[in-house]
């Protein structure tokens, strides 16, 4: 009995053994760090960091949220959740009291540092939303987006934060002097490509996505765009190579088509596997 016993103990020391570090690699931020790297922290993918003014908070923008961690215990404090989308950049005011986002999802969200709370939305972007920045007396925030703009909103603190777009768009694109369909890149490609694009005109845009037997596979609904260039990977329409069911499709030649406006144009790509 007592030899059963001890074998069952030792039994479970060695799991004991086994697994613990692995939960301890998983939760503390200072286990198997690199030389030099004093924490670990984030989770999910990650788009871009910030410190508060004071340096005291974290900020850090991933693909689940806004996480907030405490600088001096390297402790998470607060997940800010409400996009829909990937939060692609955020921003702290220079009071440290307000914190701006941006997102896939084509809004901008204000949140109290402190609390956590959402403050408001902002929803003039008709893109994804790449950069935000408050200006230096913390009045103005401006936001960049894929849209081909960025837009400044004149910000009032009060109870409840008053926000109002001034309707400027600061970037000067030129003088597009047609629309055109481009080639995808890259072609032949696996299971991703770019499809670029440039307009002469404000436009809604979409791209249709046709197999060999001319049947739409997948419509990518780019929304309404302004005028401009749109040939780099954050601004060019993206497909995944998958169909309207969210399947890979198989290899072979398939066709794409704009539609912006009046203009329709087509185009040939070819999937490699």
């Amino acid at each position: 009995m007592k030899k059963a016993m001890y074998f069952s103990h030792s039994i479970l020391l060695f799991v004991c053994a086994l697994y613990l570090p692995h939960s301890y690699a998983q939760d503390s931020p200072q286990w198997g760090l690199p030389e030099g790297a004093k924490a670990r922290l984030g989770k999910g993918s990650i788009s871009e960091i910030r410190y508060s003014p004071d340096g005291n908070r974290l900020a850090v923008a991933s693909g689940i949220g806004i996480w907030l961690y405490d600088t001096a215990t390297n402790q998470e404090v607060a997940l800010l959740t409400g996009h829909t989308g990937r939060v692609r950049t955020v921003a702290f005011t220079p009071d440290g009291r307000t914190i701006a986002s941006g997102s896939w999802d084509r809004t901008i969200r204000l949140w109290n540092a402190d609390m956590g709370e959402q403050l408001r939305t902002l929803t003039k972007h008709t893109g994804w939303v790449y950069s935000v920045a408050f200006s230096p007396d913390g009045r103005t925030l401006a936001s960049g987006s894929r849209d081909g703009t960025v837009l400044l909103w004149e910000v009032a603190s009060s109870i409840q934060l008053a926000v109002r777009p001034l309707e400027r768009r600061v970037t000067t694109l030129g003088n597009i002097k047609r629309t055109a369909l481009l080639q995808n890149f890259p072609n032949p490609f696996n299971p991703e490509t770019w499809i670029p694009y440039q307009l002469a005109k404000d436009a809604l845009v979409t791209l249709n996505i046709y197999d060999q037997s001319g049947h739409i596979i997948r419509t990518l609904d780019v929304g309404h765009q302004v005028s401009g260039i749109y040939r780099d990977k954050t601004s060019a329409a993206y497909w995944d190579g998958r169909n309207q069911n969210g399947e890979p499709v198989a290899s072979g030649n398939y066709h794409y088509q704009l539609r912006a406006g009046d203009y329709t144009a087509i185009r040939r790509m070819l999937i490699v596997k």
